[in-house]
């Protein structure tokens, strides 16, 4: 259960709401085509589903854009209310010259103003599409739980106040952004809400004891387990953090519920502590504490192993490849550690078909001699579909694998060059040192290992650097050497903008990308050309000379296939 922000150990619940609200059957955040710009996706997630925040306009989340006074006072109003009660919010009368009865934000305003939540710029001017700070949108949210009763939130210190408050009940909480004065974005503003309605008990102020409190009288004793019942999101919605769950991995996560539903996705709690690379007992012995020595429950990509000793002095028992993350959560109250480990392996693109791909992992396992190493994991290697269309065929990616499939892809890294050594831990590349993960594959076509010191490889790394695996380089004939190689594409046509294309390509170098592509003949000559990334590249017809100039009217396209410079 998230821990929730104690203001004093008197506390109790302030009722705004008007009973407990239906959960909107809202799309997930993800659903909207600018969810990748959101930062704080966790608090975007729960109040979608909650019909706290929709779409602008058009249809977008825009999580970057401004917050405005009448877009403020809706959220209140929501927060409050609850949808259903909210949206029967009306006006009848029009106290601001600037907000006129029938507007679409005038209940809210009329509400979030008759509760002292949110005042006017002047006694008739509201300012409806004026921009909202940081400062006044926090303020806000704390008189929508309770807070303010007692004039904190007026006169020259409001301010200050404000943020003394926001921060005592974590309002702030995992917040990037510290230019409270500035204009609040709307995602800034969600993680405020979603703070104060799941992390932060509702209060009443008591005038005899000069102070806040929550429960039903100020000598009410609330147990910690409890304390989510005296929020605003489940005394409105009904909403709370589920129990702990266990992801693929076994990463230790939670999920939002109403009514025992899952609302959101799942999320997971810090690590208490992490690493990249190999860590053994002993360090981790040192960073939890003795407290949690014995022994730790282990998973590694997914599969549980035999538990893991966390002993003092212990440098011996080891964990982690190069190529690994490991994660140490620890529970302070029973004073077990869960201790999971992620392995990246080399993957490469074998299959493409309307948005899921065939990938290829490669996984040697440990090198001669390393076998019987009691914590390395499991052997991946294996033929897997995943879902994406951000990737090329022949394309080498970067996977990791739990519970018998991809979990997650990115592009591979990789130099090229010649080996000058080669060793069981290290290769030597042009002179430069590459150390090998411990999951290094060789391909089919890679000779790298077996003292081949003639031929130019193409060495693919992951994140940290190490080499996960090699091929040989094929060198395209050199009339060829300064072109790509389209291998796959898919063309749109548009009234507006013309045809364009989503192209597949392979670089000489081994590399492969993803690139917008625009394929034209010239009307008034033989030439050919093709759009880059916005730019035009003309090819002579007689010398396949390239050089960019501008548009031509009235050119038509031709299908994508073959060489290109």
């Amino acid at each position: 259960m998230k821990n929730l922000k104690r203001v004093s150990s008197l506390m109790v619940a302030l009722v705004l709401c008007l009973g407990l609200a239906s959960v909107a059957s809202a799309a997930s955040y993800d659903a909207y085509p600018d969810a990748d710009e959101v930062s704080y996706e966790e608090a975007m997630d729960v109040l979608v589903a909650l019909g706290i925040i929709e779409g602008s306009d058009d249809g977008e989340l825009d999580p970057t854009g401004t917050l405005t006074r009448e877009e403020a006072a809706k959220i209140i109003a929501y927060m409050c209310l609850g949808e259903s009660s909210a949206e029967a919010l009306t006006a009848y009368s029009a106290p601001f010259s600037d907000v006129s009865a029938d507007r679409w934000s005038a209940g809210y305003i009329a509400y979030c103003v008759s509760a002292g939540i949110i005042n006017g710029r002047s006694d008739t001017i509201f300012n409806p599409t004026d921009d909202v700070t940081g400062y006044e949108f926090a303020k806000m949210v704390l008189c929508a739980i309770g807070y303010g009763a007692n004039g904190e939130f007026t006169g020259s210190y409001w301010a200050v106040n404000t943020a003394s408050y926001g921060t005592l009940v974590g309002l702030f909480e995992d917040s990037t952004d510290t230019t409270y004065s500035d204009a609040i974005t709307r995602e800034e503003a969600m993680l405020y809400a979603f703070n104060a309605l799941t992390g932060a008990m509702t209060v009443s102020y008591s005038e005899t004891l000069n102070a806040y409190y929550s429960g039903t009288t100020p000598f009410t004793t609330i147990d910690e387990e409890d304390e989510y019942l005296y929020t605003l999101g489940y005394q409105v919605y009904g909403v709370y953090q589920g129990d702990s769950a266990s992801d693929d991995f076994g990463r230790v996560g939670y999920a939002w519920e109403v009514d025992g539903s899952e609302i959101s996705d799942t999320y997971f709690d810090d690590a208490d502590v992490s690493y990249v690379g190999e860590v053994d007992s002993a360090t981790i012995y040192s960073d939890l504490g003795s407290e949690y020595a014995g022994d730790a429950t282990l998973y590694i990509d997914g599969e549980r192993m035999d538990d893991f000793s966390i002993a003092r002095n212990n440098t011996a028992d080891t964990l982690g490849t190069r190529s690994a993350q490991t994660y140490v959560y620890a529970d302070s109250d029973t004073k077990e550690v869960t201790i999971v480990v992620i392995n990246t392996y080399l993957g490469e693109i074998v299959g493409l078909d309307d948005g899921e791909v065939s990938v290829t992992v490669y996984d040697a396992g440990l090198e001669t001699g390393r076998e019987d190493e009691l914590y390395y994991g499991v052997n991946v290697s294996g033929t897997y579909d995943y879902e994406t269309s951000d990737f090329g065929e022949d394309q080498f990616v970067l996977v990791t694998v739990a519970g018998g499939e991809v979990q997650s892809m990115e592009a591979a890294d990789s130099v090229i060059g010649v080996m000058d050594a080669s060793a069981s831990s290290y290769l030597v590349i042009d002179g430069e040192t590459y150390y090998k993960s411990d999951t290094y594959g060789e391909l089919d076509s890679s000779e790298a290992g077996s003292g081949d010191y003639d031929s130019t490889f193409v060495f693919y790394l992951d994140q940290n650097g190490y080499v996960l695996g090699s091929e040989l380089y094929e060198e395209a004939d050199a009339d060829y050497s300064s072109y790509i190689y389209i291998d796959g594409s898919e063309i749109s046509i548009n009234s507006l903008t013309g045809a364009s294309a989503q192209i597949s390509v392979q670089y000489l170098d081994g590399s492969s990308d993803i690139l917008d592509l625009y394929v034209v003949e010239n009307t008034t000559d033989d030439n050919y050309s093709y759009y880059l990334n916005g730019s035009r590249v003309v090819l002579d017809g007689d010398d396949n000379n390239s050089k960019t100039e501008a548009a031509d009217d009235g050119d038509e396209v031709y299908g994508l296939e073959g060489f290109y410079r």
